[in-house]
């Protein structure tokens, strides 16, 4: 059975900033001391590593975002480990061909200070198909006759044996659409081991537009880090003191370690029906 899902690009989480470091420096203004933060991601579609350490803003100077040079890094798996570099201040990378149905472990020192994050990273989902579909209210958003905007319609077959959690991705003529309704996770617990179409609304998809989809796997830390950023930032609560998102590091800093792999597909709208064609990076 396939299940299908349907999720609004516009006005999804109107309150979330997509992207995690803004998020994290707007968090600097609820905490009086700066904080350490940590972002990482492991890519085996693009077989790189990313690291970048700096600490949030002090409260009564919210506009410097102090960054953290000199850690020592270094990413263990399948009984190898690597040093991270610092390629520029703040910032360390490496490239190497990352194994997925792997565990990966990131230890960071900073001034002795140990910081070790858990992540795993999962065998890619291919995309099976993206197609699109006249979006039906286009007559009524447009601004001249016969304007057309289209649905991005994803489909997929999520794998039975395991909990899968997601990430999309999606670039617009070369351009990656990164504002807050274009943060998009969801796990399988609907649909686990089902045929899967997920419909992506979004008028701003037009006629000879080239659409680039990217469906990431990434585990359940990740998610579960979205997640709660999600639920901090839409917070009805004392958003002055808000909770942070859940990390997995240990000992807990602002960010995060993420592992992942992916499939991409490209299409170019054309009228009324899509010419569909494999994304080779």
């Amino acid at each position: 059975m396939k299940m299908r899902h349907i999720l609004l690009l516009v006005g999804l989480f109107p309150f979330l900033l997509v992207s995690c470091e803004e998020v994290i420096k707007d968090f600097s203004i609820q905490n009086a001391d700066p904080q350490l933060v940590i972002e990482a991601q492991c890519s085996a579609q693009n077989d790189s590593i990313y690291v970048y350490i700096s600490k949030t803003a002090d409260y009564m100077n919210p506009v410097e975002y102090p960054i953290v040079t000199n850690a020592h890094i270094q990413l263990f798996f399948a009984d190898t480990n690597i040093l991270i570099p610092e390629i520029y201040p703040g910032t360390y990378a490496a490239h190497f061909n990352f194994p997925t149905n792997t565990a990966y472990a990131l230890h960071v020192n900073i001034n002795n200070d140990m910081y070790i994050a858990e992540s795993f990273m999962h065998e890619p989902v291919p995309i099976t198909n993206v197609s699109t579909s006249v979006f039906p209210y286009s007559a009524y958003i447009a601004s001249y006759p016969d304007e057309l905007f289209y649905d991005i319609h994803v489909f997929f077959q999520d794998p039975a044996e395991t909990a899968n959690f997601y990430r999309i991705k999606i670039w617009k003529n070369d351009t990656l659409l990164n504002n807050a309704s274009h943060f998009i996770f969801f796990n399988d617990k609907l649909f686990n081991g089902k045929d899967y179409e997920l419909l992506l609304q979004a008028y701003t998809f037009e006629e000879e537009d080239t659409i680039k989809i990217e469906l990431m796997s990434i585990d359940k830390s990740a998610y579960e880090y979205y997640n709660t950023l999600e639920e901090a930032m839409t917070s009805t609560g004392n958003f002055s003191m808000p909770d942070n998102p859940k990390s997995n590091f240990t000992p807990s800093v602002l960010g995060y370690f993420m592992t992942y792999s992916s499939s991409t597909q490209t299409l170019v709208i054309k009228n009324e029906e899509s010419t569909l064609q494999e994304y080779i990076p």
